[in-house]
């Protein structure tokens, strides 16, 4: 039996989506951004980014409102970077294969994750959860090149 078929609500079936939708409201959007997605009129002070963004992307897979407010903000700032149809394999190649992913700018790395974790499928839970993990490593590895 796999953590989501032990899984006791809906929300709970979601709850691996939030490393990749943490990755997709990081690049994204700014930390006010996100405080406005929570509800809060303006960055929080005194919370780190990392438990903002943490927070985030936790209570929207959660929340319903809160949802429908990330879901807005992320499709502003990364509907233009990847189309959000196609198969979910597709948009899976676009971060495995080599070629095409060391091609990929952070924001379509953070688009082609927000492109699946959209989508609400607790069954992409394993393949989201992998894909980011190889995101994790294509952003570090962006963060460390050159900069023209």
């Amino acid at each position: 039996m796999s953590a989501l078929d032990a899984a006791s609500s809906p929300a709970d079936a979601l709850a691996p989506l939030a490393p990749a939708l943490r990755i997709a409201l990081v690049v994204g959007l700014d930390c006010a951004a996100v405080a406005r997605c929570l509800g809060e009129p303006g960055e929080l002070a005194g919370v780190w980014p990392s438990t903002l963004y943490a927070w985030a992307a936790e209570t929207a897979l959660r929340s319903p409102r809160v949802w429908a407010r990330c879901a807005t903000a992320l499709d502003h700032a990364l509907g233009g970077a990847l189309p959000s149809s196609g198969s979910s394999a597709a948009l899976a190649r676009l971060l495995t294969e080599r070629d095409g992913a060391t091609a990929l700018c952070a924001r379509e790395i953070a688009a082609v994750l927000w492109a699946l974790v959209r989508r609400r499928e607790p069954a992409l839970a394993p393949m989201i959860a992998r894909l980011t993990r190889e995101a994790e490593i294509l952003l570090a590895r962006r963060a460390c090149e050159p900069r023209p």
